[in-house]
């Protein structure tokens, strides 16, 4: 799955996200950079099937604002479990049915062996699943393909701005990209600070 920025998909071993794999991303409190972030990337799977977005709580989505994004809110399917083995119960059993895009469990942090599991349905499925960590917590042990944080930058023309720390990529390495969003275009790209500078260079 591209990310439609050729800086990071030259720089990810697979020419952009897997999706046949399991996926981290970590945000801030009061932040809705990490969802946002999410809910592009998986704007550009396409049409056909919907995604499943599991909860224990009610997620902040907003149908105006995941339409901005390219995603359109009639393709999602909203699961709500009471304890996080609930949610992650409905990420795999959701791979394993075939009948969603991707799925997402939002604010859970599976232990090694659950991530173990959610990666080969994910892999069986040919589908990605995204799991939205829990901020301020330290990351659980996982086999997930990559780990990104994703935060908010001060924007100058009024387009959101994202920082994207790619803290683990299996098969690759570390790097950072300030990346803006056109919701005009429907797309990413360096952020105009970027344009000139090396910002994707490995991280310390």
């Amino acid at each position: 799955m591209s990310t439609g920025v050729p800086a990071i998909d030259d720089h990810l071993p697979w020419g952009g996200l897997a999706l046949p794999g399991l996926h981290e991303i970590v945000g801030m409190p009061a932040d809705g950079a990490a969802v946002a972030f999410t809910a592009a990337m998986l704007g550009r799977l396409g049409r056909g099937r919907p995604v499943l977005w599991c909860s224990i709580r009610r997620p902040g989505l907003y149908g105006y604002g995941l339409a901005d994004l390219g995603w359109d809110p009639a393709d999602l399917l909203l699961a709500r479990g009471r304890r996080p083995e609930d949610v992650l119960w409905q990420l795999e059993e959701g791979l394993r049915s075939g009948a969603v895009a991707a799925v997402v469990g939002d604010v859970v942090a599976p232990d090694l062996t659950a991530s173990r599991r959610l990666q080969l349905a994910a892999e069986a499925a040919r589908s990605p699943a995204i799991i939205l960590l829990p901020s301020g917590a330290a990351p659980p042990q996982s086999v997930a393909l990559t780990r990104w944080r994703v935060v908010s930058r001060p924007s100058h023309h009024g387009r959101p701005v994202w920082f994207l720390d790619l803290q683990r990529c299996r098969g690759g390495t570390p790097a950072r990209w300030c990346v803006e969003w056109d919701d005009e275009a429907v797309a990413l790209s360096l952020a105009a600070e970027m344009g000139n500078g090396p910002l994707a260079s490995a991280a310390e």
